[in-house]
């Protein structure tokens, strides 16, 4: 599954973000925070291979203000 679209990143001007994101995630190993495994990219792609999680990403949750008081 693609998870960031290389020319969205490129013209949203995220590259610097996507790629501190991959640096912090291959760094940290944390029970709390999904373990990166590996990153890798394609012509079209970016690729971040992670453990599964159940339930989303935080970002969605806190989006969904039903979720918390």
């Amino acid at each position: 599954m693609c998870i960031r679209d290389r020319a969205r990143v490129i013209v949203k001007k995220s590259v610097y973000s996507v790629m501190k994101e991959r640096d912090i995630l291959s760094q940290i190993h944390h029970p709390f925070i999904t373990n990166m495994i590996g990153a890798f990219q394609d012509k079209t792609c970016l690729y971040l291979i992670i453990n599964y999680l159940e339930g989303g990403d935080l970002r969605e949750l806190f989006r969904n203000k039903d979720n918390f008081s």
